[in-house]
Parts: structure tokens; sequence; C-alpha cells
């Protein structure tokens, strides 16, 4: 126990324990309360207790059945079993699975009040592959998050400039900033880094790709780099369930087209210009629906 002068209180369990097998009733226990074992012993203590029991026939199968069960600290689980009664607080002292809590309750009382067949659960399972970790990008990822979306991953070759900030979300001026012998400033592995601060329950990655495009050429030196890239890009298309196209230029969208519908992959494709924007979704199974480069 904690006080210096008492036992513990579970100590009453054992003792009735005690007295009903030896049938020790109404007598006195020495009891030795030993405390700081690993050091000097200095705070135990010897007690004198005892159990006063009026029923002295009674048997440890009939203290220990559901109706007279008395003993402090323990109770039966489904089995029938004395077990500990545990209870997991992490919901509630945990500040991440707080976090979480929180944004699924928001989400619903979204559904609960506006639009009670939405699948939440459907849309939250989904695993997103953005294409693009610019302006669209960085501000959809937070569009996902908000909806539930905690599987998001990066594809982009560029790094954070001086003007990505103002127009980026996931981005902050010191971003812009590659010190000696720090890691590089790229986008997709800043944004990723981002994401995480911000949902700390989201499972986001940042990878570091170039996308062929048709027509640009592919020098000997950087044939193997390139391969080696397409095969990446290849498996994450594989291990998605969303594509977006994000992209800054319409070469770029074409091999995520491609290889969206080669794996038979939702592709949702994003287009801003200064005073126009396109979205669309490419056809998927059999729905009819066009394609960005024919329609």
């Amino acid at each position: 126990g904690n006080l210096v002068d008492a036992p513990s209180w579970f100590l009453r369990n054992i003792l009735l324990f005690i007295a009903v097998a030896f049938k020790r009733y109404n007598k006195d226990v020495c009891v030795l309360a030993v405390r700081r074992l690993i050091e000097d012993l200095s705070d135990s203590v010897v007690f004198n207790l005892g159990v006063r029991i009026d029923d002295e026939n009674v048997s440890i199968d009939a203290l220990l059945s559901v109706e007279n069960i008395r003993c402090v600290g323990w109770e039966r689980n489904g089995d029938q079993q004395l077990l500990p009664k545990k209870a997991n607080l992490s919901q509630m002292l945990d500040p991440i699975a707080l976090s979480a809590e929180s944004v699924d309750l928001n989400l619903k009382l979204m559904r609960w009040r506006r639009l009670p067949q939405l699948d939440l659960a459907l849309i939250k399972q989904q695993k997103f592959l953005l294409c693009g970790a610019g302006t669209l990008g960085t501000y959809l990822s937070r569009v996902l998050l908000a909806w539930g979306c905690s599987h998001i991953t990066f594809i982009d070759n560029g790094k954070v400039s001086y003007s990505n900030p103002v127009r980026q979300c996931l981005f902050k001026y010191t971003d812009c900033i590659e010190s000696d012998g720090g890691p590089p400033n790229f986008k997709a592995e800043i944004a990723a880094n981002a994401v995480s601060d911000i949902f700390p329950s989201a499972i986001c990655k940042g990878h570091v790709l170039s996308i062929a495009m048709p027509g640009h050429f592919v020098d000997k030196s950087v044939e193997d780099k390139q391969k080696s890239e397409f095969e990446a890009f290849d498996a994450l298309v594989q291990a998605h369930d969303v594509i977006f196209l994000l992209t800054d230029s319409r070469e770029s969208r074409w091999l995520p087209t491609v290889a969206a519908k080669a794996h038979n992959k939702i592709a949702v494709n994003i287009a801003l210009g200064f005073d126009s924007y396109l979205i669309m979704r490419h056809s998927h199974n059999t729905d009819g629906l066009g394609c960005y480069f024919c329609s």
C-alpha cells in the first residue's frame, strides 16, 4: 500500500481466502508488509489482522459463487472467470487518438445531418496517389484529410522554391532554404511530413520520382534511372485505389492516365488555368466516361 501505517486494500481478499481455506475464522494472522524490497526495507510493517465471519461453515465454492461473491477488485468476465477489471484509457489520454476520434466524429455528424447514405468507412480505407505536390496537390491533400482519407502518397521530383509557400499550403519559407549538409528540400517529402504534422494518424509518404513524358528525349546516361523510376511509379499505381493527375504539364499526365487504365484504377484529372479549370474522372470499368486526351 501507499500508506506507511496501513496495508494494501487488496489484502482483504487474501485474508478472506486464508480464513476460509485453512479454517482460521475469528483468529488473528500475522502479516509482514514488505516495503522498499530492493533498498533497505525501512518502511516494512508487521500487522496482526484477522477475519471476522459469522457463518463458519461457509465453503470456498459458496464464497466464490456468483450470488455470494464479495471480493473487492475482481469481477467475473463473460466466461465466469474471476479476473481483474481493466479499462483502456488510451482514447482519452493519447492526443493522437483524440485527434483521430474528433475528425471521425465531425464527419459522422455531417453524415447524420445531411447525407445518411454516405459510406465514410469506404472513403477512409481508400489509398490516394497524388501525381504532383504543387498548388493542386497540397490543397487536395488538405481536402482529403478533412474527409477522413488518411492514406496519401505524393509523387514529385521538384524542390520547394521561394515562390511556392504563398501558393502551396503545405510549404513555408524555411522549406525553401537548403542548408549545407542538410536534407534536400524536395516537395514530395516535405509535403508528406507536413501532412503527418497536421494529422499524425495519416499514413503519408513522398516519393521523389520523375514521370516519363512522350516526345521527351532520354539520354543514354539516364536510361537505367528512367527505367527504375518507371517501375517504381507503376508499382505505386498498382498499390493505390485512386490516382489524381495534378502535374503542371499536359505531357506528364499521359503516363498516369495510361497506367491507371491498364491497372483498372480510378483516375481523376484536375487542370487549372489562369481563368479556367477542368475536373474530370476518367472512364473506369465500363461506365462510359471520357478521357483527358481522347475526349
